[in-house]
Formats: C-alpha cells, sequence, structure tokens
C-alpha cells in the first residue's frame, strides 16, 4: 500500500484553502443566487477536496464531501432552487469538514461524527424552495451537528497562521464510511500556487512567479536574528564613532545599508494582505445577522494595505467583538429602520487605511448610534464614574466608558452580548500592540470605531528623549512635533500644567512624577527644554523632556512579569552601548 504520509503538509494546506474559497463563495453566492460563475466554482473547490481527501485515505472526509457534491449538482444543471436551510447546511458541513482536517493536522483521532451533518444536509435538500419558510422546519427534523463557536471558526485565524482548531464536540463516532479508490500515487495532490498550508507562509519569486512553502517558525526565526543582527549594528556603529576610525566607519556605512534592506525583506516576508482575512468575517456577519434577524449589506474595503501576519492574529478576536457588536447594538431591525426613515437594510463596513505610520481598520455602521445621555447614567448608576465626574465628561470621551471591564448598555445578556467583556477585550489588545482606539459616533446615523495599529511588530523608528539622568524612547509615529519651552511656556489651568499651541490648549505630562524620578533642585524646572507633542486617543499630550538625544531604529522586545502592568510603558529596547530603555506609551500616562 501507497504511504501519502509524505504529502500531509501539501495536502493540509490545499484543503485549508479549498475550505476557505467554499466558505467565501456559500456566503457570496447567498446574495446573489444568479451568479453560475460562483456556483461552479463552489462545486469544483468541492470536488477537488474530495479527490484529494480520497488519496490520503480520509473516509468521512471523503462521505461528506460527496454529499456536498450531491447537494451541490441539482443546482449546478439548474434543477433545483437554493434554500436558506440549504446553506445553513452547506456552511455547517464545511464547519465538520474543517474540524475533520483537525484530526490529519494533529495526527489523532478526534470522534468527529459527520451523520448529523448528513441528515441536515438531506432534509434541506429534500425540503420545499417555495417560501423557504418549509426548509428550516424540514432541516429541524434532522438531528443538527454541534455548531462551532462561530467567532473561532468564521475567521479561523488558528488554522491561518498554523495553530490548533478545536472541533465542535460530536456524538459518538460514525461507522467506516465507503469512499471512491485511492488515485494513484501519481495523481497525489500537487501544491497550489496561493494556497498557505497551516505553520507555513507563500514566498513568492516576482519574476518567476512560482511560490515555495515556508514555515511560519522558519520566518520568525528569521526576524528574531534580523533584530539581533540590528542590534548588533547599533553597537558597531557606537563603538566606531566612539574609536574615530575612518576606515571602519565607511565599511559600516555599507554594513548598515545591507542590514537595512535585509530587515525590510525579512518585515515584507511576515506581512500578509488584510483582505486575506477580511473576508473570512462576510461567515461571522452572516451568521450574526441571521440570528438576530438585521438585514445587513457587509462591504470591505482594504485599499490592498499590507500589514504584520501577528498583528492581525492578535486583533482577530477585537474585530468579531465589533462586527458583532455593530449588528446587535449599532443596526437597527428593518421595522426600526423604516420607522426612522431609513433603508431597511443596514450597512456595515470593514475598512483599512493607511495613516501616517498606522495600519488603520475601521469597522462603520449606519445604525442608531450611542447614546452619550445613558452611557453617562449607566456609568453613574454602576459606579464607574461619580456625578460629578460624568457631568464633567464630554459626550465624545463618555463614550470610551463602553471600555469599561464589565460595562455594557445591553439591557439583557444574551448569547452575543450583555457581559461586558467585548469592548474590555478591544481595549485590552490595542493596547497590547501598542496601538490606539478610537471611538466616534452620531445618534441616530451610526459609529465608527478605529483600531489604529503599526504596520509591524518589531522594528520601529523611535525618538530618544532624556528626562534628568534616565533615557526614554517613543515611537516616532506617536510624535506630532517638537516645541522648545524657551518660546512657548507652560501656564497652569485647573492645578495642571500647560502649553498653549496655536491657540490649542494642550496638557503637559511631568514624567518625572509619573515614574518617581528625582525632582528638579530646589523644585524649580531649570530653563530650556522640549515639549514632545503626542497623539493620544481624544486629541493631543506633550511630554516634558530636558533632551531630544536622537532618532533612532530600534528593535522591541517585550517585558514580563510585573513589567507588563507598569502604567505608561509598553516595551523596551537595547540601545548600541548595551542600555536597556524604556519605550514609553504616552497615552496611559495621560
Amino acid at each position: 500500500m501507497t504511504d501519502f504520509s509524505e504529502f500531509k503538509d501539501v495536502f493540509i494546506g490545499e484543503a485549508e484553502d479549498l475550505l476557505g474559497q467554499t466558505e467565501k463563495a456559500l456566503v457570496q453566492l447567498e446574495k446573489d443566487l444568479g451568479n453560475v460563475e460562483l456556483l461552479h466554482a463552489i462545486f469544483r473547490h468541492v470536488h477537488t477536496l474530495k479527490g484529494n481527501a480520497a488519496t490520503m485515505g480520509l473516509q468521512k472526509m471523503t462521505e461528506l464531501a460527496h454529499a456536498v457534491e450531491d447537494c451541490l449538482d441539482p443546482l449546478s444543471k439548474g434543477e433545483g432552487k437554493a434554500t436558506l436551510a440549504m446553506f445553513d447546511a452547506l456552511l455547517a458541513c464545511v464547519d465538520v469538514l474543517a474540524s475533520l482536517l483537525a484530526e490529519v493536522r494533529e495526527g489523532k483521532e478526534l470522534g468527529i461524527d459527520i451523520a448529523p451533518a448528513l441528515a441536515r444536509l438531506k432534509a434541506a435538500a429534500a425540503a420545499p424552495a417555495a417560501g423557504d419558510a418549509a426548509a428550516p422546519a424540514a432541516a429541524a427534523a434532522a438531528p443538527a451537528p454541534a455548531k462551532p463557536d462561530p467567532e473561532s471558526r468564521a475567521v479561523s485565524p488558528e488554522a491561518a497562521w498554523g495553530g490548533t482548531f478545536t472541533p465542535p464536540a460530536s456524538a459518538a463516532p460514525a461507522p467506516a464510511a465507503k469512499t471512491e479508490p485511492p488515485k494513484p500515487a501519481a495523481e497525489a495532490p500537487k501544491p497550489a500556487p496561493e494556497a498557505k498550508a497551516p505553520g507555513t507562509a507563500v514566498a513568492e519569486d516576482s519574476s518567476s512567479r512560482t511560490t515555495v512553502r515556508v514555515g511560519l517558525k522558519h520566518l520568525d526565526n528569521i526576524m528574531n536574528l534580523v533584530e539581533e543582527l540590528t542590534i548588533s549594528k547599533a553597537r558597531l556603529i557606537q563603538q566606531a564613532q566612539t574609536l574615530r576610525v575612518g576606515v571602519i566607519e565607511d565599511e559600516l556605512k555599507i554594513f548598515e545599508r545591507l542590514v537595512q534592506q535585509l530587515q525590510q525583506e525579512a518585515l515584507d516576508t511576515r506581512t500578509v494582505p488584510v483582505s486575506e482575512i477580511f473576508e473570512h468575517y462576510r461567515r461571522i456577519v452572516r451568521d450574526t445577522s441571521n440570528q438576530l434577524k438585521r438585514k445587513i449589506n457587509f462591504e470591505i474595503q482594504d485599499q490592498g494595505i499590507s500589514v504584520d501576519r501577528l498583528l492581525l492574529y492578535n486583533i482577530n478576536e477585537p474585530l468579531v467583538h465589533l462586527l458583532r457588536n455593530a449588528i446587535d447594538h449599532g443596526i437597527e431591525t428593518p421595522e426600526e429602520r423604516v420607522k426612522a426613515g431609513k433603508s431597511g437594510e443596514g450597512k456595515l463596513i470593514l475598512r483599512a487605511r493607511r495613516d501616517q505610520g498606522y495600519a488603520v481598520v475601521e469597522v462603520v455602521d449606519d445604525g442608531k448610534g450611542m447614546n452619550p445621555a445613558r452611557i453617562r447614567q449607566l456609568a453613574v448608576s454602576r459606579g464607574v464614574m461619580t456625578e460629578d465626574e460624568a457631568a464633567r465628561t464630554s459626550d465624545a470621551d463618555i463614550l470610551y466608558v463602553v471600555c469599561h471591564p464589565g460595562f455594557s448598555t445591553a439591557e439583557k445578556v444574551t448569547e452575543i452580548s450583555g457581559r461586558g467583556v467585548g469592548m474590555d477585550v478591544v481595549q485590552r489588545v490595542i493596547d497590547s500592540v501598542n496601538g490606539r482606539l478610537e471611538i466616534v459616533s452620531t445618534l441616530g446615523k451610526g459609529s465608527r470605531v478605529s483600531l489604529f495599529l503599526p504596520l509591524n511588530l518589531a522594528i520601529i523608528q523611535a525618538l530618544l528623549v532624556r528626562v534628568g539622568k534616565d533615557t526614554f524612547a517613543l515611537p516616532i509615529a506617536d510624535v506630532l512635533e517638537l516645541v522648545s519651552l524657551d518660546v512657548v511656556m507652560t501656564k497652569t489651568v485647573d492645578k495642571a500644567p500647560v502649553i498653549s499651541l496655536r491657540g490649542e490648549v494642550v496638557p503637559m505630562v511631568d514624567v518625572r512624577r509619573v515614574f518617581g524620578l528625582s525632582e528638579f533642585e530646589g523644585g524649580i524646572r531649570p530653563e530650556g527644554g522640549y515639549g514632545v507633542v503626542i497623539r493620544v486617543a481624544r486629541g493631543k499630550a506633550a511630554m516634558f523632556v530636558d533632551e531630544v538625544v536622537d532618532r533612532r531604529e530600534i528593535v522591541m522586545k517585550n517585558l514580563s512579569g510585573l513589567l507588563r502592568h507598569v502604567r505608561g510603558v509598553s516595551n523596551c529596547t537595547i540601545l548600541g552601548d548595551g542600555r536597556v530603555v524604556l519605550i514609553l506609551d504616552v497615552r496611559g500616562l495621560v
């Protein structure tokens, strides 16, 4: 018997790609039933998956794919009509196929039972298409398979980036399934040019358009080595400048340029187009809108932006929360929208754009918006703020109370919302990647939640500043401008220091006081110094520094233990002279 184990990684990569394309096409086809090309594409994807699974001797996957193929066959010939129940059943089969793929990936039997999915598919195919009302009832007569968590399956970042995907719970294992005879070894599945095996990335040669599979672990190791090389480069440059050896300095300039090119290539290899991830959210919008009986026109605008794959993995959960919140809290039911003079179909946009040193991911809806008065009232009644604090907080700032742990504006707890953990998770994750969150809402017209994300998580441009005897780093993307405090004088408003910048009052941050550093001699700040004006969540702030040391490329190193929770500190870096310098998060100091 032929051993196909050597093709396992190739099979997993192509199967993952086929399942992703099938899910995407099914969601699109549901909106455009007359699109014959989409239907034929789905049929081809499932047919290919069935053949590959049969080659690998995967009986359950082969049988389920064959059943999906049988369900689609009449539709592809124009002999039937798709129903809502049929799409539900087909998407449920995609979920089970993904769980079966997890068995292959982990190399062990997980007890996935395909019988409920087969029964549901059969009932949906047999249900009358007229009115579509009888279809769900017919499908209900068959045992429904255990539903995977839509937040994990719909996006499947674990599968996309090589993590562990937890399959849905199942009943007793299904009996051995009949399958087609395996293909000859010569027809073993070949790697699709654009398929991505879990734990792999595809590197493309622009000249020949060929691709090779590279384990993401290897890419991470390369990136780590590049980071260490960057630190070593900084040390060498520092020592050459100290020794003042001209020949070495000239050679180091060449070395520095080569390291920068290598660094950029390594960063480019780790970046992926956001469109590859955004398309997966169509499924979760579809499932949530059906569950809540909302009509949603979901639009994706990616503008061709690419960001670090780890960043996309980290923001998966926040994006799921934001999309579900927009449908549950924001967009009204069709009846409510019509009464308000709106179209019965709500609009939901997932958008990516660039803003200086950030990639900005936005969730925009045209729903009822957020009510500042209600948020203010709930904040006081639940002890989040005092009445005086709530009264002094502007309508724009009060919106951020929804990010407080345990706070929710929902009137009752449901499967989707009401526990006050969604926006809390969003804020925590954004803080962890040194990004920022922006919320804008107009009552009755809709909301926009923006996630400002660094383009990569490894190497950044930073401004080195000195405060007293200590040196700190500030991400250059957050720095708006530098002002001389000899020219722009500080003032005191409500016992707090501020500066007036072209008519705008900007609060000053005293790092000495925040971190308990040595105070000024005699308690009086000497003349001079600079105010580093920083972009914060709701405006600007200025940080007093004694000296602006340098603008430099730094490697961010994660802090661990108690240091991770120090207010106003995001990460650290190592300078060329070996000093460890803290990277400040000025937003946490304001």
